[in-house]
């Protein structure tokens, strides 16, 4: 597969869909991404086993 063809299949350009379902913020208040336009979220997703 090419750069182009997987490129053209990537979410790049595309808005992040709302993360939902969670109601346990620990760290801030509960934001959006309508809350924070035009910022970098990174999003770490962790459990205890």
């Amino acid at each position: 597969m090419s750069f182009r063809e997987i490129f053209r299949r990537s979410s790049v350009g595309l808005s992040a869909p709302e993360l939902t379902g969670g109601d346990l913020w620990l760290n801030s208040e509960p934001i959006t991404i309508l809350d924070k336009p035009n910022h970098l979220f990174m999003v770490d997703f962790w459990t205890y086993s």
